[in-house]
């Protein structure tokens, strides 16, 4: 029981690096418990060659990268839903950008031609949520891409937003950086073109959903909220709705804070193992 126990304490301490330091995610290697030691581990020596009762436990830590963030799932107007997956290409002078819809965003340098599919793809975002305005699904924003230093001490992720325009051909029309780490495409597709492609949020929501707003609404025509207050309430309501999802934890996050977290959570994991390894034979 008290082995099952420290197993559980060391995975709840692993799971709170990883939410109080994502930053950390994408780059560094962590080394997760392996216990207990089994066939496949049996190469491992466990004792330090010294041997007695103060024999140092050796790490046996298997060093593996967490995975990559997920996209969200879909959300939003129906008649969208045939783009889901569909990807597009833009190059210009530096780079080749892939979006694809309610999936990924992507960036890859150019260079000659014989060294082109040799350069790294760097993730700018994972489709998260809409960009609503006005009652209206404005665009979709892409979050959790690679670790961007915005200075020498503040580490975010690069981030992105997709705008729809209606046209006749599904492309990309145009992709910039208009702030560090951020970048805005615009992708042209029909489906968003015409009477039968509105893109409004409240024929969209469960009907206890549109009750709600339909008393918002009352409640601010009647002088019970001002403007920013009415708005404010209305993102919390696109928010339980599924509509859209807060913005990135890893904003503004210290580098230097996160190292430091993340050793006190390996030496705890150590002092943990340790007990651990002092049980088995219990």
């Amino acid at each position: 029981m008290m082995s099952s126990y420290l197993t559980l304490r060391i995975c709840a301490i692993l799971a709170t690096f990883l939410v109080l330091s994502p930053a950390l995610v994408d780059d560094h290697l962590i080394r997760v418990v392996n216990w207990p030691p089994g066939p496949a581990n049996e190469n491992h020596n466990l004792h330090s060659s010294s041997g007695g009762s103060g024999e140092r436990l050796q790490e046996y830590y298997a060093p593996v990268h967490i995975a990559a963030a997920k996209p969200s799932n879909f959300t939003g107007p129906d008649h969208l839903r045939p783009i889901i997956n569909s990807c597009y290409k833009f190059l210009d002078a530096k780079y080749e950008y892939q979006v694809c819809m309610f999936k990924s965003f992507s960036q890859k340098e150019v260079g000659s031609s014989s060294t082109h599919h040799l350069s790294p793809t760097r993730s700018l975002g994972v489709w998260r949520s809409w960009e609503i305005e006005n009652g209206q699904f404005r665009a979709l924003l892409y979050d959790f891409g690679h670790a961007c230093s915005t200075n020498s001490t503040v580490v975010s992720h690069r981030k992105a937003k997709v705008e729809l325009q209606c046209g006749a051909h599904p492309h990309i029309a145009s992709v910039e950086e208009p702030s560090k780490c951020f970048y805005v495409a615009v992708v042209v597709t029909p489906l968003v073109c015409g009477d039968d492609s509105v893109m409004a949020v409240y024929p969209r929501l469960q009907h206890h959903h549109r009750h709600h707003w339909d008393q918002l609404f009352t409640d601010w025509r009647s002088g019970l909220y001002t403007d920013a207050g009415y708005r404010a309430a209305l993102e919390q309501l696109y928010r339980r709705a599924g509509l859209i999802n807060d913005a990135s934890l890893v904003e503004g996050t210290s580098c230097a804070d996160c190292l430091s977290r993340l050793e006190e959570l390996q030496q705890r994991i150590l002092e943990l193992e340790s007990k651990l390894y002092a049980l088995k034979d219990v």
